[in-house]
């Protein structure tokens, strides 16, 4: 599987110039992996876990635009570094980004640093107060 992947990779980057431009929604990194190669970004739609494919990659609170919702081949333009096109894989999107946070593969070291800082963004629950 990997091999296939390898082979199509540069098959990927000379195609990924003539991929059209998805414009669309604006939203803002909030995770990435470098290691295996996933990110997330959370826009006005909801929360999207993208499988990276070619490009500059984008930071955390870099701001992306194009089709961030969905699943598929994406052209996402990182308007923080100079409007550069990054090719990724929209793998889910969801409102929930506890939901989306639980389906980061588990070969990403950097997981637990998102579901620790989900589970800490938690508001507290306030106590009840008496009459």
């Amino acid at each position: 599987m990997l091999l296939r992947v390898l082979a199509l990779a540069p098959a990927m980057t000379a195609a990924a110039p003539c991929l059209a431009q998805d414009k669309g929604e604006e939203g803002s990194v909030i995770w990435h992996d470098r290691r295996c190669a996933f990110f997330s970004a959370q826009s006005a739609l909801g929360f999207t876990l993208f499988g990276y494919w070619h490009g500059p990659w984008p930071g955390i609170n870099h701001v992306i635009e194009g089709k961030l919702n969905g699943f598929g081949m994406r052209n996402v333009i990182n308007q923080t570094a100079d409007n550069q096109t990054t090719v990724a894989y929209s793998e889910i999107s969801s409102n929930s980004k506890k939901w989306v946070g639980g389906k980061i593969p588990g070969l990403c070291k950097r997981k637990k640093d998102l579901l620790a800082r989900l589970e800490g963004a938690a508001p507290a629950r306030q106590p009840a107060q008496q009459p």
